[in-house]
């Protein structure tokens, strides 16, 4: 649970919350009680929820304004791309393979390990107007829709695996 930064998640919201005090966060995937037991003994105050696993992604992105994931470091999260094909602009760490998406989409949503910058990118994105937030979201959807449609991801590997191959066996 620590790469994935839900603590950071967590102390960030607290922050906005000082700011935008209907700000909710909400958190998808299996956590076990114990954990959520421990993350909520140190961030009582944090407007968070989980959900646990979810059968129909797109309704509870249908629900979302802003996708956020400050990760200690993960390679590829595939959720980041699944909020932005549904046309949830998002807020990457620095520290995770998407920010290269993320930062083509708004080169202010890529933030370091810091849960107050987070938190004053999180207030600057809800603080654009409507035809900002709709103009990223248009733009994280096409990026997604033409340059990270299966048949690239299939051609990329492809090309990686043969690089690799030859590699070895040179």
């Amino acid at each position: 649970m620590h790469y994935k930064g839900v603590d950071l998640f967590m102390e960030t919201l607290m922050l906005v919350r000082k700011s935008l005090p209907t700000v909710e966060g909400i958190i998808i995937g299996r956590w076990s009680a114990q954990a959520q037991d421990e993350l909520f003994a140190r961030y009582s105050e944090a407007p968070v929820r989980f959900l646990g696993a979810v059968a129909d992604i797109d309704t509870v992105l249908g629900q979302v304004g802003l996708y956020f994931h400050p990760a200690r470091g993960e390679a590829w999260g595939i959720a980041v791309q699944e909020a932005l094909a549904a046309g949830i602009p998002a807020i990457v760490s620095e520290w995770t393979g998407t920010a290269e998406v993320v930062s083509q989409v708004w080169e202010k949503g890529v933030v370091p390990l810091s849960p107050l910058v987070a938190a004053e990118r999180i207030l600057e994105y809800f603080a654009l107007s409507p035809s900002e937030k709709r103009s990223l979201s248009e733009k994280g959807r096409w990026l997604i829709q033409t340059h990270y449609t299966r048949s690239q991801a299939v051609e990329r590997f492809r090309t990686l695996f043969e690089q690799a191959w030859h590699s070895i066996s040179s």
